[in-house]
């Protein structure tokens, strides 16, 4: 039985070897922390020694050094990878609210998808900058092109309300996205 071997025994009787160890792991474990992503660096840290902690406690065999630091390297690549896959899942929940917050209709030929994109981030933009009732009578304003008798019935506001915010709208985009006079 080999060095790793021994440490690995000891560690079940004497907890105080399980610092040795881990100052052996230490650049493993740096690894998979700058590999994920940049928030929380000391949780995914503690995550991972945990993780080596409970692989320490579960194992049965210690026949040889490179069998031990295998078993330890795959406990801390799974925990790793478990991590991963649970940080990419929140990140991909929350772009698909915010992208589902804002549907858009197709607005211009997919010859000019470029310019698409970027007056669909100019809309949500605007968008993001209002909020409550006024976002949602935007939105009806902007992409779905309702009248303003429709919105004004549907959320239970005045037609000069609409009209007005209409108005707005559609001087705010004249003067920062077409060019307009900025006096008017």
């Amino acid at each position: 039985m080999g060095e790793w071997c021994e440490l690995l025994k000891n560690i079940k009787s004497n907890k105080d070897s399980f610092s040795k160890l881990l100052d052996n792991m230490n650049p493993l474990i740096s690894k998979y922390v700058r590999l994920l992503y940049k928030n929380d660096r000391e949780d995914i840290r503690q995550e991972l020694i945990l993780a080596l902690w409970e692989s320490i406690l579960k194992m049965k065999y210690y026949n040889s050094d490179g069998e031990c630091l295998s078993y330890l390297n795959n406990a801390l690549k799974n925990k790793f990878l478990d991590l991963y896959r649970k940080s990419k899942k929140q990140n991909e929940i929350i772009s698909i609210e915010i992208d589902e917050t804002f549907e858009f209709p197709s607005l211009i030929e997919s010859s000019y998808e470029f310019t698409e994109l970027i007056f669909r981030e100019d809309i949500k933009q605007i968008l993001r900058n209002t909020n409550g009732k006024k976002q949602k009578i935007s939105y009806q304003i902007l992409l779905m092109e309702k009248s303003d008798a429709e919105i004004a019935k549907y959320f239970k506001v005045s037609r000069q309300y609409v009209h007005r915010l209409r108005k707005s709208l559609y001087l705010h985009l004249k003067n920062n996205y077409f060019g307009g006079n900025k006096n008017e």
